[in-house]
């Protein structure tokens, strides 16, 4: 009670009415300033990509917050509550009266606004994962490089990465000071931490050399330790592979970098390869008349290899005449793939319907001896 007796009120009332003030104006203008900031940001960006939608994205959460942060750190900084060190005593702000109610050092607020800073920072450029990318691509365009899309996912991974660890290296920094004590008690379990990251360096090590060998890259069909599907991405650990049923498989990198990869999304053609089976007593003849006929179709079919499709009597089997088709389908897709087998499989049958030729199936003749 004797300090609120012997408070001078005109500058305590002046100080408290500018904080709340400085407080409004952020809290009721940030949206307007994290816009400003955003649109100064996509003019200035390189080249002038198109990354106004891109950086709201990105960076609206963090804006707001270091907005709001920035209001309660200035109302702070001038509110009465805040002690202020080697003043002078005719300062207008520094009435012994005053300062009977500070109790906040300047210095504890500046920190921790600081950390708050760098900490949203780092949260803003991490989210930048998508225009690191965009960068990325548009140079990897004018170096007229193609199909780094894998290596261009993981070097925003590995910005990522550094962002993190250079931002929580500065708040370390600035909460305990000199961070070298922490480091070297750190590397105190250098030895056991060694053991423990042997197999994440490996997969590191493995996920670059990948990104240099290219064996794949975003959206390839692959086949690798037996599993079959697409490639959805690749990290610092492991690469995810969805399955044609669906499902996510995480193989670690270095598994992967000591199998046999398969890349089917690199086929320049398809082979397709069965056997067509005749019953023995088919004339021979009919058996000429079928595989000239068969012949006639493959080459004249405009998505089929020329010159590499065989058709012949392969061999004679347990139970029929088998006519061995083999050709390649230069539509690698799927779809296309599957309408052209169905194609010249319905054509085939029309032929064996047409010389009235029978597909043997399998059967057997039993001969009963009378005793």
């Amino acid at each position: 009670m004797i300090y609120l007796k012997n408070l001078d009120w005109n500058p305590f009332i002046i100080r408290l009415i500018g904080a709340f003030a400085f407080l409004l104006f952020f809290l009721l203008f940030r949206k307007l300033l994290r816009k400003f900031t955003i649109g100064l940001l996509s003019k200035i960006s390189i080249k002038k990509l198109a990354l106004g939608s891109k950086l709201t994205e990105a960076l609206q959460k963090p804006l707001d917050y270091l907005f709001l942060f920035t209001g309660i750190w200035g109302a702070l900084c001038i509110s009465p509550l805040i002690r202020y060190k080697e003043i002078s005593s005719n300062s207008f702000w520094s009435s012994e009266a005053v300062f009977s109610l500070d109790f906040i050092p300047f210095e504890s607020v500046t920190t921790l606004y600081t950390v708050v800073f760098v900490s949203i920072a780092t949260w803003g450029i991490y989210n930048l994962e998508v225009v690191y990318e965009m960068v990325l691509s548009d140079l990897n365009a004018k170096l007229g490089i193609t199909d780094n899309t894998l290596l261009i996912r993981f070097t925003s991974k590995l910005i990522r990465f550094f962002t993190l660890l250079i931002g929580g290296a500065i708040v370390l920094s600035l909460l305990f000071g000199d961070i070298g004590g922490i480091i070297t008690g750190v590397g105190l379990g250098g030895v056991a931490f060694a053991f423990v990251s042997k197999d994440a360096l490996s997969n590191i090590l493995s996920g670059a050399l990948l990104m240099m060998d290219k064996p794949f890259i975003i959206g390839d069909w692959v086949e690798v330790s037996g599993i079959e599907g697409i490639i959805e991405d690749i990290s610092f650990r492991s690469t995810r592979i969805r399955t044609f049923t669906q499902g996510v498989v995480v193989i670690p990198n270095a598994k992967i970098g000591n199998e046999n990869i398969i890349n089917w999304s690199r086929m320049e053609k398809r082979r397709v390869k069965f056997n067509l089976t005749l019953p023995y007593h088919t004339p021979l003849d009919k058996i000429h008349t079928c595989i000239q006929q068969i012949n006639c179709l493959l080459s004249a079919h405009p998505t089929i290899e020329q010159g590499s499709f065989l058709v012949g009597l392969e061999s004679l089997g347990d139970y029929s005449l088998n006519i061995q088709v083999l050709y390649f389908s230069l539509a690698t897709d799927y779809a296309s793939y599957l309408k052209i087998k169905e194609t010249i499989n319905l054509r085939i049958l029309e032929i064996c319907e047409k010389e009235t030729i029978q597909i043997a199936f399998p059967t057997q003749t039993l001969h009963v001896h009378s005793s």
